[in-house]
């Protein structure tokens, strides 16, 4: 086994790379950064806005889920999302989230989260 390999199955390591925590948020070709500014754009309706419970469908394995917290607020940082104030009820009885309010957000500038 190389040292890649070995590295990249570690647990907590960054599934792609290897080199890094997995919550160090990667940015390498298939890391969980790319899949989640990947999945903004998926899930982003025609006037931009974004469902969480959306988002959940197609990160819930493949983003580590001690990063998604940090990754919805990297994305409001880098001016990629907005919070527009709204609430809606969550969905996600696996995470234990469906008494809580998820947040909507929406796309900041489109091209922005296209070129990431």
């Amino acid at each position: 086994m190389s040292l890649h390999n070995y590295l990249r199955n570690l647990p907590g390591r960054c599934t792609s790379c290897g080199s890094h925590l997995a919550t160090q948020g990667c940015t390498c070709p298939g890391g969980d950064w790319v899949i989640f500014t990947s999945a903004l754009r998926t899930v982003a309706d025609q006037t931009g806005t974004i469902h969480q419970s959306a988002m959940r469908r197609l990160i819930r394995g493949r983003v580590a889920p001690k990063a998604i917290g940090t990754f919805y607020r990297r994305a409001k940082a880098e001016g990629l999302i907005v919070d527009t104030g709204e609430r809606e009820p969550s969905n996600d009885v696996a995470g234990r989230n469906a008494d809580k309010l998820d947040r909507i957000y929406r796309l900041a500038v489109e091209s922005q989260v296209r070129a990431a």
